[in-house]
């Protein structure tokens, strides 16, 4: 259905809105008194049998940043999230989701890159309009999610390449030998390293019930013990995805830089 109101707002299907989550919405639009992305909050919703993993998840920056952002400041479009993210229709009408990508991964981060840079809009953090992210995931889930990231990567590229540039600061046939590299070296480590944050990883977290220090202690080491494996995955996605390319790389014109809903002086 066309959305016909003032507000348009955007959710996962897997979150659960809190009562006056579309007021929290409306209040942060109307209070700021110009256009703005409006984040809300999306907490993890924690199951009976949480793990350390659980946990990595929800309180660090595996997947989004929120352990990192403070209510009520201004964020850029990194940070526009489409499981709750609201905007004015007015704005939702001059710019539109590129079809190419997706159906996730990177829609939701091209789109706010054009409104942030055509017309300075920006990301709103509003941590009272709440909506419980009911997903989760498992080690296997989380690293395979990484390796498609990484190929999907190349779609960015294929459709906006300034945006690709801003998020990983190259193009990819600038990264693509540093990747290379990458996999090489670390592969060698991968079999101990997946084996011990298995078993970290696994641990119920009620085990540590009365020390939330050393609760905490564990996650930072398992979180920073699980980089090399989460890099490791998005490489070899992306050089997967590379490789069925021309020996000498695709240019931003071999794959189509100017998607569906981009004009070349718009891309400028």
């Amino acid at each position: 259905a066309r959305a016909g109101g003032e507000i348009v707002v955007l959710l996962n299907d897997d979150v659960v809105p809190q009562p006056d989550f579309l007021e929290q919405h409306l209040h942060a639009h109307r209070r700021l008194g110009r256009p703005a992305m409006v984040l809300g909050a999306s907490p993890w919703r924690r199951p009976a049998d949480e793990t350390v993993f659980d946990r990595m998840i929800a309180d660090t920056s595996m997947i989004f940043f929120y352990d990192r952002m403070r209510p009520g400041r201004w964020y850029g479009f990194r940070h526009a999230w489409n499981l709750n993210l609201s905007l004015p229709r007015a704005v939702a009408a001059s710019e539109r989701f590129d079809e190419s990508l997706g159906p996730f991964f990177f829609e939701d981060l091209e789109l706010a890159y054009r409104l942030e840079r055509r017309h300075a809009i920006r990301v709103w953090y509003q941590a009272g309009a709440v909506a419980e992210h009911a997903h989760r995931y498992t080690l296997a889930g989380y690293l395979e999610r990484e390796r498609k990231l990484g190929a999907a990567s190349l779609d960015l590229w294929r459709c906006n390449p300034d945006c690709y540039r801003a998020v990983y600061g190259a193009s990819p046939g600038d990264l693509a030998l540093e990747y290379e590299r990458y996999v090489e070296r670390e592969s060698r480590f991968e079999r101990e390293r997946l084996a011990a944050l298995r078993s970290l990883a696994a641990r119920r977290v009620d085990a540590f019930r009365g020390d939330d220090e050393l609760l905490a202690d564990i996650v930072r080491v398992a979180y920073h013990a699980h980089l090399p494996l989460k890099r490791l995955a998005f490489r070899r996605g992306f050089l997967t995805r590379w490789q069925r390319q021309p020996t000498r790389g695709p240019t931003a014109a071999d794959l189509g830089a100017v998607g569906p809903h981009h004009s070349p002086a718009a891309m400028t």
